[in-house]
C-alpha cells in the first residue's frame, strides 16, 4: 500500500516526481543518500540489504565509522553482551539467523549520527525474545531524543511502542493521529481487514475507562475496578 514507498522518499532513495521533502524545515531533494543518513536512516526490511562487514563487531560500528562518530569498544562490548550476540562478535553476519540479523542491522543505528530512525518490517524472523528486545531498542532511541518511525503490520507491537500512527491503504492515507482514537476507529481496522489487539478488544468490550495496549496494563486496569467495586 504504498508504506515502504513513502519511507524511501524520506531518505532519498526514491525521489518524487512532484512535490518536495523537507527535514527540519530544509528540502532534501538535491542532498544524496549518504548525505540524507547523517539525519535519516532507514533500516530495510530484508537484513541482507544491509550486510557488509566480515564480523558482528565490524558490522554494528558500521554506520558509526561512515559517519565518524566516536565509539569505544567498551561501548561495543556492552551493546553486544546485552542483546546476546557477544558469542557472535567474530561470526560472519550472514551466518546468523534471520532474527539476529534483523536485530545487528537495528543495533547498527545505536551508533550512528542520524536523529530519524526508520524501521521497515524490523520484526521479520523474529522470535518472541528478540522482539521485546526491539520493544527495548526504541524505548532506547525515543529516550536519547530520536524519531522512531515503524513500518508494521503487527498492530499489537504498533498499540504497545508508538506514540502515534498513520494508516495508509491502497496507496492512501486513511487515518494520522494518535493511538487512542484509532482503538476507537473499528472502522478503518475493518476496512484494512486487520484485527484490533485481543487486549484492546477486552478493554472496550469491559467499558474500561482507558484503551490498554498490553497485558500489564489491562491487568492493572481490571484490579483497579474490582478494588472501586468492592470498597
Amino acid at each position: 500500500s504504498g508504506k515502504t514507498t513513502l519511507v524511501k522518499h524520506l531518505n532519498g532513495l526514491y525521489k518524487p516526481t512532484d512535490g518536495d521533502v523537507r527535514y527540519n524545515g530544509q528540502s532534501v531533494l538535491k542532498k544524496t543518500v549518504a548525505q540524507i543518513s547523517r539525519n535519516i536512516i532507514l533500516v530495510f526490511q530484508h537484513p541482507e540489504h544491509m550486510l557488509f562487514e566480515q564480523s558482528v563487531t565490524q558490522e554494528i560500528t558500521f554506520c558509526a565509522r561512515m559517519q565518524q562518530v566516536p565509539f569505544t569498544d567498551e561501548q561495543v562490548s556492552e551493546v553486544l553482551e546485552k542483546y546476546g550476540l557477544s558469542e557472535d562478535a567474530e561470526t560472519f553476519p550472514i551466518n546468523l539467523s534471520m532474527g539476529k540479523k534483523h536485530l545487528l542491522t537495528i543495533l547498527s543505528v545505536l551508533f550512528s549520527s542520524a536523529d530519524v530512525v526508520i524501521l521497515d518490517e524490523p520484526t521479520l524472523g523474529m522470535d518472541l525474545h528478540i522482539k521485546q528486545q526491539l520493544e527495548e531498542i526504541i524505548a532506547f532511541l525515543k529516550e536519547q531524543g530520536k524519531t522512531v518511525i515503524m513500518i508494521s503490520h503487527e498492530i499489537p507491537l504498533v498499540f504497545k511502542v508508538a506514540d502515534a500512527a498513520v494508516i495508509l491503504s491502497g496507496g492512501k492515507k486513511v487515518y494520522e493521529g494518535g493511538k487512542e482514537a484509532l482503538a476507537r476507529r473499528q472502522d478503518i481496522f475493518d476496512a484494512i481487514n486487520i484485527n484490533l489487539p485481543p487486549v484492546v478488544r477486552l478493554s472496550k468490550r469491559y467499558g474500561f475507562s482507558k484503551v490498554c495496549y498490553n497485558v500489564a496494563e489491562f491487568a492493572r486496569e481490571a484490579a483497579r475496578m474490582l478494588a472501586e467495586k468492592e470498597a
